[in-house]
């Protein structure tokens, strides 16, 4: 396990969410919320004139970002940028353009500015007719990215898993006995008879006869296909040692043999 893992690792909210956002996409913001609604990612923030742990309900009520940004004064000089992002998510957002703002404004202490960074907001009337409880804001949000990041290689891992193909496997084998194999053999020179085709020898008739049994779902070796084959019972299918047939043998058709009927 990672140091950084092994313990909290605070960081202001938006960096936390940037990180996410690199390796989530836009499902990001989204899933920290739940991620911090199940206990899972622990969130810290000053509400209510203190610095609180997040309470698990708070997200069931979040308001739309920037929504409690007080208005700016006039833009006298008419040198100011325009305003920050759409107050239409409960997402957070960095302003580059704060500073700049924060320049045009003649106040003798800062304003909080729309756009400002790590700041949520909570909608306070929803969640009183609800019974609940939440602060209307959360300022100095912090983040425990050690958690975040696990939570992140946990969810990539399980996609990861769900995106990977799946291998059919073969079904099972089932045991071959000895008249099966003779079966097969049987019915390798039974199609070599229904086609005129030269009656295969021991070695030939091996390997169609293993074809006929994988179509069967079974498995025998050549070598004790030949054994079987090799049975006097066998003898009379053959012919002659020594007898000459002119052509040449054509090749076992598993397809043709299966056309031509299988005799049981």
């Amino acid at each position: 396990m990672r140091d950084s893992d092994c313990r909290h690792d605070w960081k202001p909210l938006m960096e936390a969410v940037e990180h996410a956002d690199a390796a989530l996409g836009r499902e990001a913001w989204r899933l920290m919320m739940e991620w911090n609604q199940a206990g899972l990612l622990p969130m810290r923030g000053r509400a209510d004139g203190v610095t609180r742990k997040f309470k698990r309900h708070w997200f069931d009520f979040p308001a739309k970002w920037g929504c409690g940004e007080p208005p700016l004064p006039p833009d006298e000089s008419g040198t100011r940028p325009p305003v920050g992002p759409d107050r239409t998510t409960s997402r957070p957002s960095r302003s580059a353009l704060a500073p700049s703002i924060a320049e045009t404004i003649v106040a003798p202490s800062a304003l909080r500015l729309h756009g400002s960074d790590d700041i949520l907001w909570f909608d306070k009337s929803a969640a009183t007719a609800k019974r609940k409880h939440v602060p209307d804001r959360v300022t100095n949000v912090i983040v425990d990215l050690a958690a975040l990041r696990r939570l992140i290689r946990a969810r990539q891992s399980a996609e990861a898993d769900v995106a990977a193909p799946t291998v059919a496997m073969p079904p099972p084998v089932k045991p071959v006995s000895n008249e099966y194999i003779r079966w097969a053999i049987q019915e390798v020179y039974r199609h070599a008879r229904q086609h005129g085709m030269k009656p295969q020898n021991v070695k030939e008739i091996a390997e169609p006869a293993q074809e006929i049994l994988k179509c069967e779902g079974r498995h025998a070796s050549l070598k004790h296909i030949e054994t079987i084959a090799g049975e006097s019972s066998f003898k009379n299918y053959r012919r002659p040692p020594g007898k000459r047939v002119n052509g040449t043998l054509r090749a076992f058709s598993l397809e043709g043999w299966k056309k031509s009927g299988v005799e049981s």
